[in-house]
């Protein structure tokens, strides 16, 4: 059997085919947590975790979806809202990949001695 110039262009078609409805699945599961962060969700790291795992049911990614969107306020009574705040701002930095550099060291003062 000849595999022909068509032949060849079919299965070329079909692999980009292919790697397209991969590209758009894959774009799709990371929606809900690309939303999160740029949204500075508090919960952004649970919404990016539970898209990313949503694809074994569809339910819980549709759950990470909505979440993402909704406006939730979340206190935590153990810190001041500046200090939440500062917290979130951190986990986002975190999870965009760009931590903050580390703090330099203080000067040492007559009084430290």
């Amino acid at each position: 059997m000849h595999l022909g110039f068509w032949d060849y262009i079919t299965f070329l078609v079909l692999l980009l085919v292919f790697a397209g409805f991969t590209t758009l699945f894959i774009w799709l599961l990371m929606l809900p947590g690309k939303l999160a962060v740029k949204r500075q969700h508090p919960h952004a790291e649970a919404v990016k975790l539970m898209g990313n795992l949503g694809f074994l049911g569809g339910v819980p990614w549709l759950h990470a979806l909505i979440w993402s969107i909704h406006d939730s306020i979340t206190i935590d009574i153990r810190r001041l809202p500046e200090e939440e705040r500062e917290h979130v701002r951190k986990s986002i930095e975190n999870l965009r990949g760009t931590p903050e550099p580390p703090a330099a060291p203080k000067p040492k003062t007559a009084d430290d001695a």
